[in-house]
């Protein structure tokens, strides 16, 4: 699970186009660009969901409106948003972002129930919740400045 950040002036043409592996606690700045990657060691149900600066959790991953969820194949590298060229922008919200991944075996058969109750809490109380509903929990905290 990684989270790799660009620099908004790659876009622009004033510097060399890279991109750099996300660290816990790594700054990225308002314009920058960011993408996630994950790949699980054997076929499960991935979720990935992502507390803005502005403490508002969105479901990245599956689609919130799926009907059915896939299972992920283990060995496969996933991202979001899915397709190779795309990246998430970030605002002018400044503060602490938060993604998060869980992964299960099994479906997480309560996950829009869970999703919607963490929506009213706060970060912490959100983390936990999920944290406590699958077996496998991954957290990347950056800030945006």
């Amino acid at each position: 699970f990684e989270v790799t950040g660009m620099s908004s002036e790659v876009t622009r043409g004033t510097t060399p186009a890279a991109s750099r592996v996300i660290k816990e606690g790594d700054i990225l700045y308002s314009r920058d660009y960011c993408r996630i990657s994950f790949e699980l060691s054997r076929d499960a149900f991935a979720y990935v969901f992502y507390y803005d600066s502005g403490g508002e959790l969105h479901q990245l991953y599956p689609d919130p409106a799926a009907v059915m969820w896939q299972k992920v194949e283990g060995g496969k590298t996933y991202n979001v948003p899915d397709t190779k060229d795309e990246c998430f922008m970030l605002d002018d919200q400044k503060g602490t972002e938060t993604i998060f991944m869980v992964a299960s075996a099994q479906p997480i058969g309560n996950i829009s129930e869970l999703y919607q109750a963490a929506k009213g809490l706060n970060r912490d109380a959100s983390l936990k919740l999920f944290r406590e509903a699958a077996p496998v929990f991954k957290v990347l905290n950056f800030i945006h400045q």
